[in-house]
């Protein structure tokens, strides 16, 4: 399905796009945020599932591994769909702690910078102590670039026409050749991780 076509009852998709964050079981904010979009028929393909449904290698997932359906397999579709997307959505929470950003998702912004997508975030963020310092270092560097809009916030009619105007006025600086080189290891050192998660 396409920007467009029928999104059930007879309703258009506005746009589609991915949503980042912290996944906690305890705390389903980032699941509601998901369903505040969708009400404004804005399709977040990622995460897929409405709420967290198991864990592995400490981590809360929204969907449940198999061999056919692994971590690897579900970070590998949402890094396409970054690349995809007219823009990247990030929840940035991690309970009470407002503007939290942790490695996964700090990676993932930058990744999304990589591929001059605009990022709009929930929250001015908050690098965790578990980023790598390089990839803290440039988006540090770049905190002008990312888009503060707790999208929660605004009122549902305005929201389809308020991340339209950011995707338009959205003017990308590329990232310089070294930046473009950590990104790219970061992105690889995590994807490993994410390959050695194996459910047991």
């Amino acid at each position: 399905m396409n920007p467009g076509d029928d999104a059930g009852e007879g309703h258009s998709v506005v746009l589609r796009t991915q949503l980042g964050g912290k996944f906690l079981a305890s705390d389903a904010g980032l699941f509601l945020y998901k369903e505040h979009l969708a009400a404004q028929r804005i399709v977040v393909e990622f995460p897929r599932g409405d709420g967290i449904v198991a864990e592995l290698a400490s981590m809360a997932l929204s969907f449940v591994p198999t061999p056919q359906r692994t971590l690897l397999s579900e970070e590998l579709d949402y890094l396409r769909a970054i690349r995809r997307n007219p823009l990247h959505l990030v929840y940035n929470a991690s309970g009470s702690n407002l503007g939290y950003m942790g490695e996964g998702t700090s990676i993932e912004v930058l990744f999304a910078l990589r591929h001059l997508k605009p990022v709009v975030c929930a929250y001015a963020p908050k690098f965790s102590n578990t980023v790598p310092v390089n990839v803290r270092g440039i988006l540090e560097s770049r905190l002008e670039e990312l888009v503060i809009s707790n999208l929660a916030r605004i009122p549902g009619p305005d929201l389809a026409e308020h991340i339209q105007a950011i995707i338009r006025q959205h003017r990308a600086v590329a990232l310089t050749d070294a930046e473009r080189q950590i990104c790219g290891g970061e992105v690889l050192r995590l994807l490993r991780r994410y390959r050695d998660a194996i459910p047991r």
